[in-house]
């Protein structure tokens, strides 16, 4: 028994014979990092502020000796220690920790930004994304101190300054981003590049803007298509739905419920930089939503919400059920509050309108052209009494006469944005400020549209 003992060799620790990490040269808010160990093993970094803060957390692969990974969620010009610490994956023996030091830099030019928080009382904000950027469109995520923890500027898809149509956090914990009108992008938070279509490369058969989702593996975009009608070009908006494996699955748009040359629309200029000056935007679709079988859309320049059957299996897919005329000129259900939380039964230039869990309709009212401040509506629709009816009314104090969200936060709170004083606001479940943040510039020139802001849990950080 001694004999065999002895020919037996000691097993040895997992050792991690080398480590490193570094600030990536084009973003400074991601962390490279490598290690070697060994023999096969899962190695993570855990990155703490020195001066106290959220923490970070990054994960290698595992299975081979060589190991990579990233760290995001980090802020700006801060000092972190990052502990490095590795498996095996064959016996699950750990490696001794081992610490990095490392300072992140300072954000490019086009983020010198200074954003001024205001709270009172619990709020939710914690980590919102947002578009914003000094000079040219970017997203960013911020927390609830205002402090940058991540951003994209999308030059690593070979486009310097893109405009910046439309974006979304997915399901899969990725964002997907509409960049000009003519491409489709997604990326990870590491900046990993999952998706990249476009109409010159055939991926996208029409123009695309403001609106993508990612819902069941099915990537949802809105369209744009040019039609003559009697000599005259409108551009009407759709809806594309993709399959997981990028095949086009649904291709719906506007011309199965309107017809330009007997329906009214006061057009617009959205269109002239790609296909021309003839061409006029007709309803300006500026918001999709889906809730079971049914489509939501909001339709800028026609004053209206819409709902269409977007059950793809029934013969009747893409029907029009219901149209909420904000004039109330036309439309098939009437605007009432039988609570009496308002008295201006009207809404204007809207965005932004989707349904709640609990199915009430919530419309970013913009009131443009109106002396009123923008609001945000809680709806309830009776489709069967023919009723649209506000159950409540957000004030936002101040009007928003260009684009806007709203969000529900996890403990019921609303978060609104505003792209005409670059803001956003959290209010609580009374109707009370309790948190906002504004954006401006160093150099004093103005922030990109805060367009939408939505509130998200992004995994691994």
């Amino acid at each position: 028994m001694l004999l065999t003992a002895l020919l037996v060799p000691p097993v040895l620790a997992l050792e991690l014979e080398g480590r490193s990490c570094g600030v990536r040269t084009r973003n400074a808010l991601r962390v490279d990092c490598t290690a070697v160990t060994d023999r096969p093993a899962t190695v993570t970094w855990l990155a703490q502020p020195i001066g106290g803060g959220d923490r970070s957390v990054a994960h290698s692969e595992g299975g081979g000796r060589l190991h990579s990974g990233t760290l995001v969620g980090l802020a700006p010009e801060t000092a972190y220690r990052i502990r490095v610490s590795a498996q095996s994956d064959a016996t699950g023996e750990q490696a001794t920790t081992r610490s990095v030091l490392l300072q992140t830099d300072p954000l490019p030019s086009e983020l010198a930004l200074t954003i001024d928080v205001t709270s009172s009382g619990s709020y939710d904000a914690d980590r919102i994304l947002v578009e914003t950027g000094c000079g040219v469109d970017r997203l960013v995520v911020i927390d609830g101190r205002g402090t940058v923890l991540w951003y994209e500027d999308f030059d690593s898809f070979g486009t310097v300054h893109p405009f910046l149509a439309g974006f979304s956090w997915t399901e899969d914990d990725t964002v997907l981003a509409i960049l000009g009108k003519e491409r489709l992008v997604e990326l990870t938070w590491t900046g990993t590049h999952v998706l990249d279509w476009t109409r010159a490369a055939g991926e996208l058969s029409r123009y695309v803007h403001h609106e993508v989702a990612r819902a069941d593996g099915t990537t949802t975009v809105a369209t744009a298509e040019a039609y003559e009608y009697d000599g005259d070009t409108w551009v009407m908006d759709g809806i594309q739905v993709f399959d997981a494996d990028g095949t086009l699955s649904v291709d719906w748009d506007l011309t199965q419920i309107y017809d330009p040359s007997t329906d009214p629309s006061s057009g617009g200029a959205y269109w002239h930089s790609v296909i021309g000056s003839h061409a006029e935007d007709y309803a300006h679709l500026n918001s999709w939503h889906q809730s079971g079988d049914t489509w939501l859309m909001s339709l800028h320049n026609l004053d209206t919400v819409v709902a269409v059957n977007g059950d793809t299996s029934d013969p009747a897919f893409g029907e029009l059920l219901w149209t909420l005329d904000g004039s109330q000129a036309g439309g098939d259900l009437l605007l009432t509050s039988t609570s009496g939380v308002t008295t201006e039964l009207s809404f204007a230039n809207q965005h932004h309108a989707w349904f709640t869990e609990d199915g009430a309709l919530m419309l970013y009212d913009n009131r443009e052209g109106r002396r009123e401040s923008s609001r945000i509506l809680t709806i309830e629709i009776d489709e069967a009494a023919g009723l649209a009816d506000i159950t409540a009314v957000q004030d936002l104090g101040t009007r928003c006469a260009k684009k806007g969200s709203s969000a529900i936060t996890e403990s019921g709170h609303l978060l609104a944005s505003c792209a005409t004083d670059d803001s956003i606001r959290e209010y609580d479940t009374s109707g009370a400020l309790v948190w906002q943040a504004t954006f401006t510039c160093d150099d004093g020139s103005d922030p990109s549209d805060t367009s939408r802001a939505l509130p998200i849990t992004p995994t691994g950080w």
